[in-house]
């Protein structure tokens, strides 16, 4: 009792002085910061100086306040962020001992991506007691039923309008492979996904990201897909941009809780977050080191359920091999900490209201358009997304510029994406690096 009295005591005098404090120093309306600001700018245009347009229009000002908000945006964040390790499998038993080495290590989930119908099941999933997501990139139901008559905490993330949306190519045709997914469903109730980290890769805005995942999300549930799950996972990856990627994050919970509530339908929003391939620089590995640190950060004030490691597939040269386990052992302790919370800023509030206007219309714009696959098969959704990067590419460029290194690295694999010539339906989405245009030249000199 005597600490409870002591707390109350000690509480109320806060509280006094507070009072104390803000009677002798009244508060700043939103006129006097403007007019502070102005004087301090001793000529110099407002607008222009302080004031960032993003790709989409929206602006970032130099400070909020109360009076910028209509309201607030409310979304059902978890209690913590998890870190995921990410391990494409080339052979089980090795695979599975990474998945094991990472659980000791204090990885909290594992995320397999599977490229091989056949691959051994029970010698990739052997003693892995923490929740595992199976990406697969197949379509085969007896790999699905075999998983799930064995495997209850395994999630299968099946995304059919995600392949031909990143191939150009569906499985088999749009009439079969929704069928075999809603088959799958009926084995597994949790595995419809989004490939949302798709368009950022290949340099679509924040908003045109969260629209085509939305328009992708109502398409499913046109097809009766959703009906059949009980949540639903979006892939994502984020740029560098601090508090609109944050406002990204937050505006997708915010829509896709919004959407199924309006649709009757109870289901949780799942979100893993990936590294980003369109921020990796080939020659810097401690600058990806430090991007990496932020976009993690980004993940965990945007409150995303996972957070997967640096894919093997993004390590270019053997060197970098120890920045590459540093940066997952950074990701263990940074989940370690508190849970971080952004709910009562005003600049991240007024950034996702903003996300969330321009995303509604933009949404808006393609179910009159006939929908996310009409568009796409179009190639509209394809050259939207072009005309976007190509600003951020030539702003990009004219701001940063690749040095040569100066010590020549052992390089593991080629850096550039191959193209191939191949029989696509629809025209695919293919990721970009930011720096890619510049190394290219370099690398050809230098290997």
């Amino acid at each position: 009792m005597k600490i409870f009295t002591s707390l109350n005591t000690k509480k109320t005098v806060l509280m006094k002085m507070n009072d104390i404090i803000f009677e002798r120093f009244p508060s700043v309306s939103t006129k006097q910061w403007k007019q502070k600001i102005q004087y301090e700018l001793k000529g110099s245009d407002y607008q222009n100086t302080l004031v960032i347009n993003s790709n989409d229009g929206i602006p970032q000002l130099p400070f909020y306040s109360k009076s910028d908000l209509k309201h607030r945006s409310v979304a059902q964040l978890p209690e913590k962020t998890n870190a995921c390790m990410h391990i494409i499998v080339t052979n089980e038993v090795e695979a599975n001992t990474k998945a094991i080495d990472s659980i000791q290590a204090g990885f909290t989930c594992v995320f397999f991506s599977v490229f091989n119908s056949k691959v051994n099941i029970d010698a990739l999933l052997k003693d892995i007691t923490i929740p595992i997501y199976i990406e697969p990139h197949f379509l085969n139901i007896n790999f699905f039923k075999k998983i799930h008559s064995k495997y209850n905490h395994t999630t299968i993330l099946y995304d059919p309008i995600g392949k031909i949306t990143q191939t150009g190519n569906w499985y088999r045709n749009f009439n079969y492979d929704f069928d075999q997914l809603n088959n799958i469903l009926g084995y597994s109730p949790l595995s419809l996904s989004i490939n949302q980290s798709l368009f950022h890769n290949a340099g679509a805005t924040p908003v045109q990201q969260l629209a085509y995942s939305l328009a992708q999300l109502k398409q499913y549930n046109q097809q009766n897909s959703l009906k059949k799950c009980n949540s639903i996972t979006f892939h994502v990856a984020t740029g560098i941009d601090f508090f609109m990627e944050i406002a990204k994050l937050k505006a997708l919970r915010v829509l896709t809780e919004n959407y199924v509530k309006s649709q009757n339908i109870v289901m949780d929003c799942v979100i893993i977050q990936h590294k980003s391939y369109r921020n990796i620089q080939l020659f810097d590995m401690d600058l990806n080191y430090e991007i990496s640190s932020i976009e993690q950060q980004i993940g965990q004030y945007g409150g995303v359920n996972f957070i997967t490691t640096y894919p093997e597939n993004y390590i270019h040269f053997k060197e970098d091999i120890d920045i590459f386990n540093l940066n997952n052992k950074q990701l263990i302790q940074k989940l370690k900490s508190n849970k971080y919370s952004i709910n009562d800023s005003f600049f991240v509030e007024k950034l996702t209201q903003q996300l969330i206007d321009k995303t509604l219309l933009l949404l808006d714009s393609i179910e009159q358009g006939g929908g996310y696959t009409n568009q796409l098969r179009k190639g509209i959704i394809q050259k939207k997304i072009k005309e976007k990067e190509s600003i951020e590419q030539k702003l990009f460029n004219k701001q940063f510029t690749v040095k040569t290194p100066t010590i020549k690295n052992t390089p593991i694999q080629y850096p550039f994406l191959k193209t191939k010539e191949q029989h696509t339906f629809w025209q695919p989405i293919n990721k970009k690096r930011l720096t890619g245009p510049q190394e290219k030249s370099i690398w050809d000199k230098l290997y």
